[in-house]
């Protein structure tokens, strides 16, 4: 991949580069890099949205959120989307992860129907 990234966006790029690899999938690829430039976005975005008020006047005079928190809010959905397009299978950390949350779910439910007897 020979795009130029933020530095949020090369993190993204390494972090799954080094896990997967994608050299025989361009579509994959292609995808990988919108969501880099998406989360460089993102981080410029928050970024701004640090120094900005966080309400600003609207079109009619009425105090509302600023245009940068929803810009950010809705660039983070579209790499979310994106990052689910690739398809990465489960890590073993997410795997063990995911597995701890079940076993927790299933001990509150069994508490909750059996602690009272």
């Amino acid at each position: 991949m020979d795009a130029d990234f933020g530095p949020a966006g090369a993190r993204l790029v390494e972090s799954i580069t080094s896990e997967f690899d994608f050299s025989l999938e361009p579509a994959k690829l292609a995808l990988l890099e919108r969501a880099a430039r998406t989360t460089d976005r993102i981080a410029q975005l928050e970024e701004a949205a640090a120094q900005a008020p966080l309400m600003v006047k609207g079109s009619q005079g009425q105090q509302v959120i600023s245009p940068l928190i929803a810009e950010s809010r809705a660039q983070t959905s579209l790499l979310d989307k994106l990052l689910k397009s690739l398809q990465l299978p489960d890590t073993d950390e997410d795997t063990a992860a995911k597995a701890e949350q079940r076993q927790r779910q299933a001990k509150k439910a069994a508490q909750t129907r059996w602690g009272n007897r």
